[in-house]
């Protein structure tokens, strides 16, 4: 695969670097594309404080073309923008980062962000001394977020000659974890496979099982780390052991993450009583006059046992 792209002085316009390609991907020559495989390339000869659109799209092996990317704009010799990740703070704030390079001038640079792509609202001004030479890092906390909801943003940038913004990114404000107890199995006189599942809901998380004789349990598992790129609930399982016989348990799974805690339901399970040993008699081997092999088999079932 390689890639082939457009740029224009106008929207959807291809002057400054021709595509070779229909307004609809349709490439008009058979053969790869103008960038091959690289993912930049260099443009020279431009003006100073002009607009340029841009497009791209990739050529397969057939030199068949996909649609073009959505049209993206710059400013030459406005600030160079790059949006970079966001950072979870807490349950209703985010810090949005980014880097800006002045290009030369004195510079200003913002985010805008909201719950979609035109964003509506916008962070303070932070200001850029033109003396910087390359990029440089801004960060910018918001607040008053809504739990659960997916925000887009972007880093804008301007000087003297123009402006330009980063690319759109987006972050989902998290949730607490949705927790789930399920069934203990394998239960037997000693031990029990304790199970249930957790999704982290957009935040790195800790989960741990909880697990006493009455629903204040007293014993926790060892915390078991969730990442925030679980994007489905994730099964889980803690084997006890060194339990008393014949006896009922409470438990449950709880998870917590910077929104909050989430439990599951209290279950229970009973281990059973040990059943009495299973013996089995084997004939005898090797007798003589004066010895004999005596043989069987014993099963402790789940209880001490002597034989």
């Amino acid at each position: 695969m390689t890639y082939n792209v457009r740029v224009g002085t106008n929207s959807g316009g291809g002057q400054i670097l021709s595509p070779e390609s229909g307004s609809d991907g349709f490439r008009r020559v058979a053969q790869a594309g103008n960038a091959q495989q690289r993912l930049g390339i260099t443009l020279r000869g431009l003006t100073a404080g002009t607009t340029y659109y841009w497009s791209v799209q990739s050529v397969d092996s057939s030199f068949a073309g996909s649609p073009f990317s959505a049209e993206g704009t710059f400013v030459v010799g406005a600030p160079g923008v790059l949006t970079g990740p966001s950072l979870i703070v807490s349950a209703t704030s985010e810090q949005l980062t980014g880097s800006v390079n002045p290009n030369g001038p004195d510079s200003t640079a913002w985010f805008e962000w909201g719950t979609n792509t035109s964003y509506g609202s916008n962070t303070a001004v932070i200001p850029i001394s033109g003396t910087i030479s390359g990029a440089v890092g801004v960060t910018n906390l918001i607040a008053g977020l809504i739990p659960g909801t997916v925000y887009h943003y972007r880093l804008v940038a301007t000087n003297g000659l123009g402006i330009n913004g980063g690319a759109d990114s987006t972050f989902t404000v998290p949730l607490p974890p949705s927790v789930t107890t399920l069934a203990a199995t394998a239960v037997v006189p000693t031990s029990a496979l304790l199970n249930g599942s957790v999704l982290p809901n957009s935040a790195p998380t800790l989960a741990r099982f909880q697990w006493g004789t009455s629903i204040s349990y007293g014993s926790t598992s060892a915390p078991i780390s969730l990442s925030i790129t679980n994007l489905a609930a994730v099964a889980l399982s803690n084997l006890l052991t060194s339990l008393t016989p014949n006896t009922q348990y409470h438990f449950l799974l709880s998870a917590s993450n910077v929104a909050g805690v989430g439990n599951g339901n209290d279950l229970t399970f009973t281990t059973p009583a040990p059943s009495g040993p299973s013996v089995t008699t084997l004939p005898t081997d090797g007798i003589t006059p004066n010895r004999a092999i005596l043989k069987g088999t014993a099963a402790a079932n789940g209880a001490a046992t002597a034989a």
